[in-house]
């Protein structure tokens, strides 16, 4: 894994003189490629994932990514991005909607490609890190033929983390020699965007937000209201300026908080949209000083009728008329049906191989299709191996609603009272048991292999004693596994496990009436036992006084008297 690179033979994409590459795996030469897409309109037991890692010297703000790709068929619609610090967490996700900047190299079939992440994105020096780059296509592989790959790249450790269908079951894991081109910059080289907000609203006001050429200067303004004071300015939490005039490079999209002395005193905004769009009106939306009234009211068109107030895919009144004080934003849906005729409500398990998921209706109905003002029950069940993640809904195109996540964050149960065609997607995400090892007596040796791993994969744990230990076996609860240093086993939960030592007990012959015992000194607690006949019952201490010599522990026996057997044990 490389820490620092300023400048590579081939790059990716020029760069003005204003960002700086802060990692960077260089593409190789050709049309090497690595598959990493998917279908835009759900997963096949065929699609693949690559991930690869890297991390960076010192804490700095990622702008933007650069990466190489080749594709077959049409430009991917849409690229997911993701960095997280595991493979097996969820991270942070990016959406490129479009062709994110397909730029063509020059050789057949491989591009360019860039994403200026739409706020700051804080890496923290020495962390590693992942990144995943996915392209979503459409007629996926080997329906249409349209696949996407990253391109080979060079600088990192040589090897990739891949999703690869199985011989056997849907998919596996896998450690794939090579490296993904990508870039990091420290600076956008596409127009940006800063937007300005007060912190409270009623703190003061914020100016000096639009759109900019990367690398021009931009100053944003803060004037506290009467009897406030200007704190700072904050970008995610993080500190900016302390100065309430602030200049600085445009190098990405950004939102900067101006923060005010004093209670969040409002205005709040309350939005409402009627669901599906022109099926009725909704009043009573506006901005609200904290602890106003807010009446929300709806009115029906011709033919419809309303069913309940959402937020969040969450249902919170079924009143016609919903009054509540206003004490945050808030964003909410009044929905409307058509009262007994039949909608459509689909729940699809994504990946598909990753769970299942049953939709359940009052008695007489069956899935997919409920009577409008009825109520379904959606259950999300995981395969084995796999976790329930999140539900989405994708709103029909002809609404022009955002997807948006519904449900009680974790709950894999949703239950959605019938008032249009819903369509719903279970996220899954494969288990990753965790592998923790120990080793006992400490300082006895060193352990290798823990970490988390995709379920099903093979794992091995290695031990390697100290000098003057022996490995004795591996442990789990305090129970046997097995006798051999090196055990190989399958993933498929998590495992502790304790490598067990025993010091080695060194006997010499110190003149020929006398023989010394040895062993190491960090071996605490250890005494010798001697036995004249090997007889079970005939194992006695010896009580010769015991000396540290170094870093060894030692026992003088003198005189010998016949012959004795001698071993090392703890009590």
């Amino acid at each position: 894994m490389k820490k620092l690179l300023l400048t590579f033979a081939t790059t990716l994409l020029l760069f003005p003189a204003h960002a700086a590459a802060v990692y960077t795996q260089p593409p190789v030469a050709g049309a090497t490629g690595y598959l990493s897409s998917t279908d835009i309109n759900g997963g096949s037991n065929l699609e693949e994932f690559v991930w690869d890692t890297f991390s960076v010297a010192t804490n700095v703000t990622l702008r933007e990514i650069q990466w190489r790709g080749t594709r077959a068929g049409a430009t991917p619609g849409e690229f997911q991005i993701t960095i997280s610090t595991s493979v097996a967490s969820f991270g942070t996700v990016w959406r490129a909607i479009g062709n994110a900047n397909e730029t063509p190299t020059g050789t057949s079939g491989v591009y360019d490609y860039r994403f200026t992440l739409p706020a700051g994105f804080a890496l923290t020096g020495g962390q590693g890190y992942w990144l995943q780059i996915v392209g979503l296509v459409t007629n996926f592989y080997p329906y249409g033929g349209s696949t996407w790959q990253w391109s080979a790249g060079t600088g990192g450790n040589n090897i990739h983390l891949a999703q690869v269908p199985a011989v056997t079951g849907d998919f596996r894991m896998a450690a794939v020699a090579g490296d993904v081109a990508f870039t990091l910059l420290d600076a956008a080289t596409v127009p940006v965007t800063i937007a300005v907000n007060a912190l409270p609203a009623a703190g003061g006001t914020a100016i000096g937000g639009g759109t900019f050429t990367p690398g021009t200067n931009v100053t944003v303004s803060a004037t506290p209201a009467a009897g406030r004071a200007f704190i700072n300015w904050t970008e995610n939490g993080v500190i900016r300026s302390t100065n309430a005039s602030f200049t600085f490079a445009a190098d990405g999209s950004k939102t900067l908080s101006a923060n005010f002395t004093g209670p969040n005193t409002g205005p709040y905004v309350i939005t409402a949209l009627a669901v599906p769009n022109g099926c009725g009106t909704v009043g009573g939306i506006g901005t609200f000083n904290a602890g106003d009234t807010v009446t929300l009211d709806v009115s029906p068109a011709d033919g419809y009728d309303f069913v309940n107030w959402t937020e969040n895919g969450n249902a919170v009144s079924a009143s016609l008329a919903y009054n509540f004080p206003a004490t945050a934003p808030r964003n909410l849906y009044a929905n409307f049906t058509i009262l007994g005729l039949n909608m459509a409500v689909v729940g699809t398990p994504s990946p598909s191989y990753g769970g299942s998921v049953t939709a359940v209706g009052s008695p007489g109905t069956t899935a997919p299709y409920f009577p409008g003002g009825s109520s379904v029950t959606l259950t999300a069940t995981p395969a084995p191996g796999y976790h329930f993640v999140n539900w989405i809904e994708t709103p029909p195109a002809y609404e022009g609603r955002p997807q948006r996540i519904v449900g009680i964050p974790g709950s894999p149960t949703y239950t959605h009272i019938v008032a249009f065609g819903m369509f719903l997607t279970a996220n899954f995400e494969a288990d990753f048991p965790a592998l923790t090892l120990g080793v006992s007596p400490a300082a006895s040796g060193t352990v290798s292999g823990a970490g988390a791993y995709a379920n099903g994969s093979s794992v091995t744990a290695n031990a390697t004693p100290a000098v003057g230990y022996a490995f004795v076996n591996w442990t789990q609860g305090g129970s046997a596994v097995t006798n051999a240093a090196s055990y190989t086993f399958v993933a498929t939960a998590d495992r502790a496990l304790v490598a067990n030592f025993a010091p080695l007990l060194s006997i010499a012959l110190s003149s020929p009436n006398a023989l010394v015992l040895s062993w190491t000194a960090t071996a605490t607690d250890y005494v010798p036992w001697q036995n004249s006949s090997l007889g079970p019952l005939t194992w006695g201490l010896v009580t010769n006084p015991v000396n540290v010599v170094g870093a060894r522990k030692e026992v003088l026996i003198s005189p010998l008297i016949g012959p004795t057997f001698y071993r090392l044990l703890h009590p």
